[in-house]
């Protein structure tokens, strides 16, 4: 007998490389013997079969409705074997539709709620959608004269039109808005942009949706993501970027979306800290990843809500410029299972890191961003306390000295990955640490770090050995001393980029 989930996966290899069609005589002999030994076990097939079948149709033939459908959604990988299964034949185009799961679309163009709808109605089984008005309508996919009607344009492929058009994979959809006779209205933003029309067709038609992308959709508003927390009760990832969004959007989503636990909110403007807060109370206890970048309407007051809801946080990314110590202090205290953290908190000193090093043990990667007012105390807070720490990102912080790498390479020897970009006052005994502490460091990126010299780069030679990646840019101390001392000691390195580094000439290429 042959396992099932083996005889699917077998089948769908034949489907995919039977060159879109499932005529007998179209497919080579050994395909043709792994298929019949699937569907008929114990009938053995000469060469000559193929020709002898000529016209039959084994696949569908041998295989019900449910094994076809879970054979199409194990179709993966290149475009052109999604768009080859479309083509075959009505039945594995229809079952097609109805497995695809993921689709991108542009939120502008002529009648982009219409058109939306439409899609909708194509694929009912969308769980992924992406919605970006930044995305080009010029190239239409599908194309019709003006005086069809778009609705038959889009719900009809003519059977001898195969090679002229091409369906929307399964995983990366793209539908642009079809051309028409009509003229847009005055303003134009009814017309040209997906209104709240538009995303409430896509929350009634795709129910089942889980994750769900809003990119410049400048013509949605609350009524839109009310609809969605209405009708989209698995909704778990939800994504907003520069949209005007008004507080009741963000109560409704956190009442009717309980399995929320992603969300990403990026230039939002609308909305206060009221909204984000009764979203926080809803849907704090299933959040696992938040991000917060530039809204500029977040307070001190949404992080204390994060702080107190949100216990089972592991991923925080927090742009703010607004936020002081007390947000950052209450988000340690509060969500002590954080494993990325990612700040860039103008307003936040030693303090707000200090609580980091002391509450969050966990945490695996670090990411300071543009702080102008913490020191080396903040660094040996964390090196302290955070001994798992695998990455570290240093952005622009100025204040800190060799002192608080010094920190980190003794407290924290899991580190694999680190970058320094624009931390002026590091000097060559900063990386001397790390290559005498840590031996497991794979990446390396300096970045406009004028203080360091070759010999830093003798003790990373000699400790890291097992560097894969090294970036340099604008560190004008470093030359070809550096690059032998890596040549001789990195035997594992793949990658090296340097960029504006004067200093290295003609003996390092030769090495």
């Amino acid at each position: 007998r042959v396992d099932p989930n083996l005889r699917v996966t077998c089948t769908a290899y034949t489907v995919v490389h039977s060159n879109a069609f499932t005529s007998a005589a179209s497919l080579p002999l050994r395909h043709l013997q792994l298929l019949n030994s699937l569907t008929h076990p114990g009938r053995s097939l000469s060469p000559a079969t193929p020709a002898a079948m000529k016209g039959a149709d084994l696949i569908n033939v041998a295989l019900p409705e449910e094994l076809l459908e879970d054979v199409l959604r194990r179709v993966g990988g290149e475009k052109r074997d999604l768009d080859a299964c479309a083509l075959v034949c009505r039945r594995w185009r229809r079952l097609d539709r109805a497995t695809r799961r993921s689709a991108k679309l542009p939120a502008s163009g002529v009648h982009a709620d219409e058109v939306v709808g439409l899609f909708v109605e194509r694929f009912p089984a969308l769980a992924d959608v992406s919605i970006d008005e930044r995305l080009s309508a010029d190239a239409a996919v599908v194309s019709a004269p003006a005086s069809r009607s778009r609705r038959h344009v889009i719900s009809s492929i003519p059977s001898g039109s195969r090679r002229r058009m091409s369906p929307v994979p399964r995983f990366a959809g793209i539908l642009f808005p079809l051309p028409s006779e009509q003229t847009p209205s005055a303003d134009g933003i009814e017309s040209f942009c997906l209104t709240d029309v538009g995303l409430t067709s896509l929350a009634r038609g795709c129910k089942g949706l889980e994750k769900l992308s809003l990119v410049w959709c400048s013509a949605i508003s609350s009524t839109g993501l009310v609809r969605v927390a209405e009708n989209c009760k698995k909704l778990a990832s939800l994504d907003i970027q520069a949209c005007y969004i008004g507080d009741p959007g963000l109560v409704a989503i956190g009442e009717g979306c309980n399995l929320l636990n992603n969300l990403s909110l990026r230039f939002v403007e609308g909305a206060t800290d009221e909204g984000l807060i009764g979203l926080i109370k809803s849907c704090g206890q299933s959040l696992l990843s938040l991000g917060i970048a530039n809204c500029a309407w977040m307070t001190d007051a949404s992080l204390r809500a994060v702080g107190s809801h949100c216990p089972n946080l592991e991923i925080l990314s927090l742009e703010s410029e607004l936020v002081k110590n007390e947000g950052v202090i209450s988000i340690a205290k509060g969500c002590r299972l954080l494993k990325n953290l990612k700040l860039q908190c103008i307003g936040a000193g030693d303090e707000a890191l200090e609580a980091i090093g002391s509450c969050c043990s966990l945490l695996e990667i670090l990411s300071l961003n543009n702080f102008e007012r913490f020191t080396d105390r903040s660094l040996s807070s964390i090196a302290k306390g955070c001994k798992n720490l695998t990455d570290l990102v240093l952005n622009d912080c100025l204040l800190l000295t060799d002192r608080s790498l010094e920190f980190v390479a003794r407290s924290c020897k899991k580190i694999a990955r680190l970058k320094i970009n624009g931390c002026q006052n590091m000097e060559t005994a900063a990386l001397e640490h790390i290559g005498r502490w840590c031996p497991g460091l794979l990446e390396l990126s300096l970045i406009y770090c004028p203080r360091v010299r070759d010999t830093a780069f003798l003790e990373l030679g000699k400790g890291c050995t097992l560097l894969q990646s090294l970036y340099l840019v604008d560190c004008s101390r470093i030359g070809d001393d550096a690059m032998c001392h890596i040549a001789q000691g990195c035997k594992y390195l793949k990658e090296i980029s340097i960029r504006r580094g004067y200093e290295v000439i003609s003996k390092s290429a030769s090495i």
